[in-house]
């Protein structure tokens, strides 16, 4: 009989006090309790390390943090957010040079392997001025 009681006695316990457990205490460790399983939790973190994100999934949210950023920073400087992309951004990107497009046609000249450097010549001055563009807008974000 002591151990039905008891048996009985943690139930109760488990029951009652576990949606007050689940409320009150929504993370661990500063991570997200994403499930309970008796005593042992499971981790946000784990179950993305099972199921992790897609490159797709990655590139949204990334995109979402930065637009949230952006605006954020537009608010603040009350100013639209083309003109704070322009002033911190797209004003400091230098323009690409022929000797630019040069050098980095000899330095990747596998990728260009039946091109000539006249024929790769926009496609070598749009890829150097992404780069450029990538590179001043991780600056600015930093």
């Amino acid at each position: 009989m002591k151990k039905i009681t008891h048996t009985y006695y943690k139930f109760v316990y488990l029951f009652l006090l576990s949606p007050m457990i689940m409320a009150g205490c929504g993370t661990l460790n500063d991570k997200r309790v994403m499930a309970r399983v008796g005593d042992d939790v499971i981790l946000e973190k784990e179950v993305n390390d099972k199921i992790p994100l897609s490159q797709l999934q990655k590139k949204e949210l990334t995109q979402l943090i930065v637009e949230k950023l952006l605006e954020k920073e537009s608010k603040k400087q009350g100013v639209a957010i083309s003109n704070l992309l322009s002033q911190n951004v797209y004003q400091k990107i230098k323009p690409v040079h022929q000797k630019d497009m040069k050098k980095y046609f000899e330095k990747n000249k596998d990728k260009f392997k039946k091109m000539t450097f006249k024929e790769a010549h926009e496609l070598i001055k749009d890829l150097i001025h992404r780069e450029r563009k990538r590179d001043a807008f991780a600056a600015y974000y930093n």
